[in-house]
């Protein structure tokens, strides 16, 4: 009888504390945690019971998706389809940017913010703005029903934070996942941390990689599945040079590592082989994936003979969530949009595009919202949705605008060119009415002078757009077939307003005037004209598919000064048309190889019958550029009143960062139509190249043909330049 009694009491705990509860920690590993989504896979196919969930870093977004209801499946397919280095480069912010923002801008390697007279360093190096607004769209509608209890989620979850204030480790279990999911992850230098009640919160590596003890002493679980995807501290040898990968590999030697030993006590072990892979390999989602699920299945028949209980993973797991309301099956109730001004506010209504009485739509807000951030007025837009109990919902948008003044720094080196430098002061926001003024000042051996741009994106509220342009600029161009050169002093004064007709096109009506002085002539016009641009081409990437487009149209009326040159029976009061267009297509015909072919054509013609245009006005026509060195070499002779050209490039990237390409361009010129007699020129060249942090650097051969030329018709050059490069889309020039 007694042992009978003892038997029972012995028994008696595990008969009222039920089955074994299980838990699942995700570590963190960036990149690398991508992992997890292939362990879930295979956890989920072979009935794994989970009742507890914990992650750190890239594990918590993981493990909070699934513990919110998303399957491995769904998981999947949200990063499989969608290139998430695109939120860290701001892509689908800058892919919206109106074009009309990018004209006549020079880019810089080096920018820093002013405020209060004081440079303000970068909390990070890459934006949250994308990341913030995706965090919202995947967590509101769950933040919505469970009200900051995490217990309340499909399966209960937790994840941790590291308060660098207080120096010491927090574990959320409640709160917002919208918040804490995103501090868990905030990697020193690459994220900026989250601010909340005097804490300042980075990512939860670095005190706790893997919670599995956190996760047993939480929740009280018996059995803990742990999966560890940190790096194995190798990876900093396969990082590319820049600034992204660098600090992701940072990141990897601070974070702590984990006792196997320690962690193996708990329950199951799984590590997939990540470890050389760098944090910043997002890239290689499937592949990433595949490790996880082939990890996980070599550790179930373990899990299997420990855990009896089988659990059968069902769709629809959102609906079992108390209170859960899909923001896609609302109705828009209100909209309330928070902003400096008036302005502001109808930018941002117009942008969002969302009114009372019809159906909420999250693609509609998030394009909605990077289409304002492209703009440049806004530094942060915070989203606020309540649901209401008649299937209506209340929308509110806070807006913070930007007020803020940034100073660069840019240059280029070439073997013709020789060094460059210019700075570049930028005030954004200008009046609070969305207004940028852009001041350069350049001082180099090929380029010295000042450049301003002042742009309004939007007048009225509408998508006209104005811009003022002024420039005066000395280019130092050295001769074609010898060291001689000479100074071609450059004035522009313009004034455009165009119409966006889209985000990648505009077309607007000039005007303006331009002084031009070289050694024998000085040249003066105003010009009137239309302008048409269309920019479909990734400005982030060298290799994708994309066409640009160029054409305009204008009528000169100009004044020459031929102080120095017999111009008898010449009528300098005529008007010339000028028409200048260019094409190039870009294509991917592979992820190593990519094709452009490209087209320029220039006219010079008399707007009225008869007119006699004289062959001096060269200083107006525009120059044909066969090779790189070209940019920087001039030769009148080369010059012609009617001109057109033809090119093609390849580009073979032996990885992301070094590349092989060739250009080949041909083209001609001639003074005349009735008696047609061209100059042929014919330019190719090879070129090895590599980007990195201050721009590319580039080395290559180069050959140009010329027919019909006293100094002889071949000419070589060894080419080498460094730094940012000075393509543009530049309007002024083709004026």
């Amino acid at each position: 009888m007694k042992n009978r009694l003892f038997l029972i009491i012995l028994i008696l705990p595990f008969i009222l504390s039920g089955e074994m509860k299980i838990g699942l920690a995700l570590g963190g590993g960036s990149a690398r945690g991508l992992a997890h989504i292939g362990v879930l896979k295979a956890l989920e196919e072979n009935n794994i019971p989970i009742d507890y969930i914990g992650g750190t870093s890239m594990g918590a977004i993981i493990g909070a998706l699934w513990a919110s209801g998303y399957s491995a499946v769904e998981i999947e397919s949200i990063f499989v389809r969608t290139d998430i280095q695109n939120w860290f480069l701001e892509t689908p912010i800058l892919e919206r940017r109106p074009i009309n923002y990018n004209l006549n801008l020079y880019p810089v390697f080096l920018s820093l913010e002013i405020k209060n007279g004081k440079f303000i360093l970068p909390q990070s190096i890459v934006s949250d703005k994308i990341l913030n607004l995706k965090m919202y769209r995947y967590f509101s509608e769950i933040d919505n029903a469970i009200q900051g209890d995490f217990r309340k989620l499909w399966k209960p979850f937790l994840c941790i934070s590291s308060d660098i204030y207080s120096n010491k480790l927090l574990v959320f279990t409640k709160g917002k996942l919208t918040r804490t999911v995103r501090a868990s992850m905030a990697i020193p230098i690459v994220f900026s941390p989250i601010e909340s009640n005097n804490e300042i919160l980075f990512d939860g590596g670095l005190y706790n990689n893997l919670p599995t003890n956190i996760i047993k002493d939480t929740f009280k679980t018996d059995y803990v599945i742990s999966v560890d995807v940190s790096s194995d501290k190798k990876s900093l040898k396969r990082a590319d040079l820049n600034i992204i990968n660098i600090s992701f590999s940072m990141i990897d030697l601070l974070t702590k590592g984990v006792s196997i030993d320690s962690i193996k006590k708990y329950g199951s072990y799984i590590r997939p082989d990540v470890g050389k892979y760098n944090g910043s390999e997002f890239n290689k989602v499937e592949e990433l994936i595949k490790l996880g699920y082939d990890a996980a299945l070599k550790v179930i028949p373990k899990i299997i003979t420990d855990i009896e209980r089988r659990e059968k993973y069902t769709d629809n797991r959102k609906e079992m969530i108390e209170n859960y309301v899909s923001f896609d099956s609302c109705i828009v109730n209100n909209l309330e949009i928070t902003a400096n001004n008036k302005f502001q506010y109808v930018i941002i209504s117009n942008a969002i595009n969302i009114t009372p009485g019809n159906r909420f739509s999250f693609r509609k807000l998030e394009n909605g919202i990077f289409k304002l951030y492209s703009m440049g007025i806004f530094r942060e837009i915070e989203p606020e949705i309540e649901s209401n109990d008649d299937s209506t919902l209340n929308l509110t948008l806070k807006a913070k605008a930007v007020k803020k003044d940034i100073v660069g720094i840019g240059g280029f080196y070439n073997n013709t060119a020789g060094v460059n430098i210019y700075g570049k002061y930028e005030r954004c926001n200008l009046l609070d009415k969305g207004g940028f003024v852009s001041l350069y000042g350049f001082a180099g051996n090929y380029l010295k002078g000042v450049a301003s741009n002042l742009i309004f994106p939007s007048l009225i509220y509408t998508n006209y757009t104005a811009s003022f342009y002024y420039n005066y600029l000395i280019y130092k161009y050295y001769s074609v077939w010898s060291n001689y050169y000479n100074y071609h002093y450059n004035s522009n004064l313009d004034f455009l307003i165009g119409y966006n007709i889209n985000d990648k096109s505009i077309i607007s009506l000039f005007m303006g005037f331009k002084y031009k002085k070289i050694p024998d002539m000085s040249f003066f016009k105003t010009y009137i004209g239309l302008y048409l641009i269309n920019y479909n081409m990734s400005i982030l990437d060298f290799n994708s598919n994309g066409s640009k487009i160029n054409l305009s149209i204008s009528f000169n009326f100009p004044y020459i000064d031929y102080s120095d040159i017999s111009a008898d029976n010449i009528n300098l009061a005529e008007t010339y048309a000028k028409v200048v267009g260019d094409f190039l297509r870009s294509i991917r015909v592979t992820d190593n190889i990519n094709i452009r072919i490209s087209s320029e054509f220039s006219i010079l013609s008399e707007l009225y019958k008869n007119q006699v245009l004289p062959d001096n006005v060269v200083a107006d026509y525009v120059f044909l550029k066969p090779i790189e060195s070209f940019d920087y070499l001039y030769d009148r002779s080369l010059t012609g009143k009617y001109e057109g050209g033809i090119g093609i490039a390849t580009r073979y990237y032996f990885n992301k960062i070094v590349y092989l390409q060739n250009k080949n361009r041909f083209y001609m010129g001639s003074n005349t139509i009735a008696s047609y007699s061209p100059t042929y020129l014919y330019g190719t060249s090879l070129d090895l190249g590599f980007t990195n942090l201050f721009g590319k650097l580039q080395i290559g051969l180069e050959y140009i043909y010329i027919s019909r030329n006293l100094y002889g018709g071949h000419k070589f050059y060894f080419n080498i330049s460094v730094g940012n490069s000075m393509d543009k889309i530049d309007i002024i020039d083709k004026f």
